[in-house]
């Protein structure tokens, strides 16, 4: 059973082609909130930058002319994937009036009676839209990592692996671990924001872009 859940579900072209559309859903969805023009733009830039990557990353031989170069295996490329968006993440986060477009703000002011309370309570209603959005696309990663994961795994070992490989338990329990960690400090994100606990926010963020570098390192020291 175990065996069966850790099967991938897409081949190499598949997973190739995945890569270079995923990313287009972030800014049609910033579009789509009607985010700021600074949000949109970082967003194009992932686009960009992620396709770049993409071109020259080994998915395999079936890929064909869908790359340039063999210069950056599947693991390196979903933890490059990870920096992309855990940068994005961090910015909507520490910095979310950065992402509110201002003319929705004007609007809204102006329907208020009450001048610049409205205003302030209206800011950080959009600020608390730009955070839950952080929020879900940081229930993302795990699901992401736990893929790149569980195809590797398979890839290099098979089925039939040598007694020295790890089991797939171990990789069960690394995965477990990987969901684990993102549960934990997006709880602690949504605490330190709904109270506005500064210090803690920051604590939160920079321990969450620590998550994917520790994971991919002890796959590659313990079970690569």
């Amino acid at each position: 059973r175990f065996k069966l859940c850790l099967r991938p579900s897409l081949s190499e072209k598949q997973q190739c082609l995945l890569e270079y559309s995923l990313p287009i859903i972030l800014p049609a969805m910033f579009s789509l909130l009607n985010f700021s023009s600074f949000g949109l733009r970082w967003c194009l830039i992932l686009v960009v930058g992620h396709t770049v990557e993409t071109t020259f990353t080994d998915f395999g031989s079936s890929v064909g002319r869908l790359r340039l170069a063999e210069r950056i295996s599947p693991l390196a490329h979903h933890l490059i994937d990870c920096a992309w968006l855990h940068s994005l993440i961090s910015a909507m986060l520490l910095t979310p009036h950065f992402f509110i477009y201002f003319s929705t703000v004007s609007s809204s002011v102006d329907k208020n009676f009450d001048g610049a309370a409205g205003s302030s309570s209206t800011t950080e209603e959009n600020e608390w839209r730009v955070v839950l959005v952080a929020l879900l696309l940081i229930q993302t990663l795990p699901i992401y990592l736990a893929v790149s994961f569980k195809t590797e795994y398979l890839k290099r070992r098979g089925w039939h692996a040598p007694s020295n490989f790890p089991s797939t338990s171990l990789i069960g329990l690394h995965i477990r671990r990987c969901f684990l960690w993102y549960l934990k400090v997006t709880a602690c994100i949504f605490i330190a924001c709904y109270f506005h606990l500064t210090k803690l926010l920051q604590v939160c963020v920079f321990v969450l872009n620590l998550i994917p570098i520790g994971l991919f390192f002890k796959y590659s020291t313990q079970y690569n």
